[in-house]
């Protein structure tokens, strides 16, 4: 039974309050299927999640939601998987090859392609499809064309479409953030932690009074960030380790600033004290924490999805353990948080057509299908009854997606849902059956911080000129950069020389950097 809702109905229900006005998203339902009368196969090039393997899938097709999807449409995809972390080589000889598939599908919505797809178009590699997917794309062209904002960041600086990919209703912002034991915080009668001091006093009790031997975990580069500028310990000092914009509008690199050098000092002081995992740059946790160190008792503060908060409790079996999250420390109470992660409202994944593809039109309408109620409900939540039901009005998932005794979440989400297709993504739906500490997260991480981030903005991209220049000096540089933080923090080099550290960094080209991305943003905001 085809179910007809209000987008924006249904984002103020979720949402309750928001600080942000959103853009007047409307959904046009303008669709006809199958959309094609003979089926018709497009080949794609994909990466392999590791979450597939507990969902009995080898690619994003074998998925219940996609042979749905194909069924409904008479479109389907003949994937060629490729594992995550051997992606970027494998899409290098691809190119190389010549021998492109119809699609190629980036889950970070970035197009690898030295140059950007500007380059990429005009070198053969992808297709324009700007007048394609007005013609048969209705329902996405109206979401991409909704304001000013949206329009920008769904097209590159030469007008060319950033190929097919989601859009987020609303943007989202910390969906990541730094989390602590709250019920060691109680035994020792403890408020929660807002400054760098009041950190410092936490993670020395969690050291001396639980036991605990790794009382932070640090990633193992010694500064998390998810590629968005949100470095949490260090964005308190007013830095990152990416780009960021100051109040005069002017572009810094977060690697050679004061605040930086604030960040890389105190972290080099509680590693010598021992509030951090000694070997936290031996390990293989950049980005998911070693649970044999956070459901063990061995740390007590470390960084989290929320969307897996709920988990480290149930994996250590203790009825005590309590998880929740913590604003990013700030050098003195009061202080706001001007760098901070939001995702804007056109994301990935992205799906690019190559120029082998031949007819690209009955592939189009099957997206454009996805933006639509009807195809929004299968890509975001499966089958009514199954993967989600309708209670009191509101869509959510039922126990097949989060207590599925026969595969994780995430796994579940993969089979039952379109994930990895672009679609109408609306974030809030991760949060049914969350804790209520799991659920709050992102108001925690984001109650610190200012209205407006001062972030780089990734969707400021550089054309191929300035790419070239780039990456001539950001790669070398950038292996300095991170090899010198993590040995400045373990003390093997010290911190006397971290004059010496930012000199390098000028003179291997920082200020050509940071020049190269000042004209990316003045072309972006005047586009």
């Amino acid at each position: 039974m085809k179910r007809i809702i209000s987008i924006l109905l249904m984002v103020a229900l979720l949402l309750g309050s928001t600080a942000m006005a959103e853009p007047n998203f409307v959904i046009k339902n303008d669709y006809t299927l199958p959309v094609v009368e003979n089926p018709v196969t497009y080949t794609m090039m994909s990466e392999t999640a590791f979450e597939f393997e507990g969902a009995g899938m080898e690619t994003l097709a074998d998925g219940a939601a996609y042979k749905e999807w194909f069924k409904r449409t008479n479109v389907s995809l003949d994937i060629i998987p490729t594992a995550q972390n051997g992606f970027s080589e494998a899409y290098n000889m691809m190119l190389a090859s010549g021998d492109y598939p119809d699609i190629v599908n980036l889950s970070t919505g970035t197009t690898l392609y030295k140059g950007g797809l500007d380059a990429a178009i005009r070198d053969g590699v992808y297709l324009r499809l700007n007048e394609l997917a007005e013609q048969y794309m209705p329902n996405f062209w109206a979401l991409i064309n909704t304001d000013d904002e949206t329009r920008r960041q769904a097209f590159t600086p030469e007008g060319n479409l950033k190929g097919i990919m989601n859009v987020w209703i609303p943007a989202q912002h910390n969906w990541f953030g730094p989390v602590l034991r709250k019920d060691w915080l109680d035994d020792l009668g403890m408020d929660m932690p807002e400054t760098y001091d009041d950190w410092h006093e936490m993670l020395t009790r969690f050291k001396n009074e639980k036991g605990a031997t790794a009382p932070l975990l640090l990633p193992s580069d010694g500064m998390l960030s998810t590629g968005m500028g949100a470095s949490h310990l260090a964005n308190g000092f007013g830095t990152c380790d990416a780009y960021f914009v100051d109040d005069d509008g002017k572009v810094q690199w977060g690697p050679v600033t004061e605040g930086y050098r604030k960040y890389v000092e105190t972290m080099a002081q509680w590693y010598q004290e021992g509030l951090i995992d000694k070997d936290f740059y031996t390990r293989n946790n950049n980005f998911i924490p070693d649970t044999s160190l956070t459901t063990t008792g061995m740390a007590g503060a470390w960084f989290e999805m929320y969307t897996e908060i709920d988990n480290r409790g149930l994996q250590s079996g203790d009825p005590n353990y309590h998880l929740v999250p913590v604003p990013d420390p700030v050098e003195n109470k009061g202080d706001k948080i001007s760098i901070w992660r939001t995702s804007g409202y056109i994301n990935g994944p992205a799906w690019y057509i190559t120029t082998a593809c031949k007819d690209p039109v009955p592939l189009l309408k099957a997206l454009d299908y996805l933006f639509t109620d009807d195809g929004y409900h299968l890509s975001q939540y499966g089958f009514e009854g199954v993967s989600y039901e309708v209670v009191d009005g509101r869509t959510q998932f039922s126990s097949t997606i989060y207590a599925n005794p026969d595969m994780t979440r995430n796994s579940a989400l993969y089979y039952y849902t379109l994930k990895g297709a672009p679609t109408i993504y609306v974030y809030h739906k991760e949060k049914i059956q969350m804790s209520e500490d799991a659920f709050n997260a992102p108001e925690v991480w984001d109650s610190n911080c200012t209205e407006d981030t001062r972030v780089y903005t990734s969707f400021a991209e550089m054309n191929t000129e300035e790419s070239e220049a780039y990456y001539a000096i950001f790669d070398d540089l950038d292996t300095y950069v991170k090899e010198n933080l993590v040995k400045f923090i373990n003390g093997s080099r010290p911190l006397s020389e971290y004059d010496d550290y930012l000199k390098q960094c000028y003179d291997m080209g920082a200020e050509k950097l940071i020049e190269i991305k000042q004209q990316a943003l003045d072309r972006y905001m005047s586009n």
